[in-house]
Formats: C-alpha cells, structure tokens, sequence
C-alpha cells in the first residue's frame, strides 16, 4: 500500500497490476510512503483503521495481459492450458499442490470491493485515467515508470498467445473483471 497522506488517498497494490511502477511513480512525484498493514502481505487489500478516511484507488489490469503476466511470472514449468484450467478450478476452491500465488484467481474487482476502493485505473491507459480520476493528478501526468518486467515473457499482445478456448477459460474466470472495469471479451 502507498499512503498520500497530503492528499488523503492510498493506494492498494492488486497483484500483476504495475504495482511497482505505480508505487515508484507515486513516491517519486506525490511523496507516497509504502505502508505494509502489520503481518500482512504487502497486496494485502486490508486497510488499516487509521486510513478509513482516506480515498482508497486502485490499479487493474486486462484480465488477458494479467493472466499471461502471472503465467510467466510463476514459472510454473506446465503448458499455458493446464496453469488456466487451475485457475478456473481455484476459483472454485480447488487449490493444487505446489503452485505459487494461489490468491491469484481471486478478481480484481473482488479485491477493489474488499478494499473499499472508490477509484480504479487502468494500466493499459494510466495518464488518461489518473488525470480523469485522481483528483490530486494535475494537468501534465508524470510518466509511469516501466519496472518488473516478467521474464521470458513473449513480446506480444497477449491475445496472440491464446488459443480461442484460453482465451474463453479467461473469460469464465474473470467475468466480473472485464465488466467491472470496462475491458472487452476477445
């Protein structure tokens, strides 16, 4: 979590949202200091009492690149199809044996509402909505700074990856997420 106590808004890192470019570019620009909420992990959608409030906002990301995002950044060493069928069997409770990040399956707008966020940005268009959105964001946005970027992960849009059947299991998955927050069914 960043705190912009000036400003009065925090922001709650959602995983495989740009969360450490988003956390540079807003300690760099808006002097936001990270707060880890107690034990917690640090995407933890928990806010602490002492920032109730404050104006809690978001980054979300197409459910599309976020997926295939996770998918290399796990290194999880199975073919694309068996790491979608796991989410969607996640999603349901299923949990398998040794996979990293089991929390992912959960939805970008489930963790937004568990936080009480008010506001979300899309990665895919940050300057048009940090400025739309955050009412602190002036008229020249900052560049947001390209950090973490997955390895091995191709060059290409994600959706030049998916066969149409992946591309549907994403879908079922993340539904709420692509209404949510406006991204398009492929």
């Amino acid at each position: 979590m960043v705190v912009l106590r000036k400003q009065k808004h925090i922001y709650v890192e959602l995983i495989k949202t740009g969360t450490h470019s988003v956390r540079r570019w807003l300690r760099d620009n808006y002097m936001g200091k990270i707060v880890k909420p107690g034990d917690e992990y640090h995407h933890s959608c928990n806010v602490p009492d002492e920032y109730k409030d404050y104006t809690v906002f978001v980054t979300v990301r197409n459910p599309y690149e976020r997926t295939l995002s996770h998918y290399y950044f796990s290194n999880l060493h199975q073919p694309l199809k068996a790491f979608l069928q796991y989410l969607l069997d996640s999603k349901e409770g299923i949990f398998k044996e040794g996979v990293k990040f089991p929390y992912i399956h959960c939805s970008q707008k489930k963790q937004y509402d568990i936080a009480g966020a008010k506001e979300f940005i899309r990665l895919e268009h940050f300057r048009k909505d940090a400025l739309a959105k955050l009412d602190f964001v002036k008229r020249t946005v900052p560049k947001l700074p390209r950090l973490h970027v997955t390895p091995g992960r191709p060059k290409k849009r994600a959706l030049e990856c998916y066969t149409k059947s992946e591309l549907d299991m994403i879908w079922e998955c993340y539904k709420e997420d692509f209404e949510a927050f406006g991204y398009e069914k492929s």
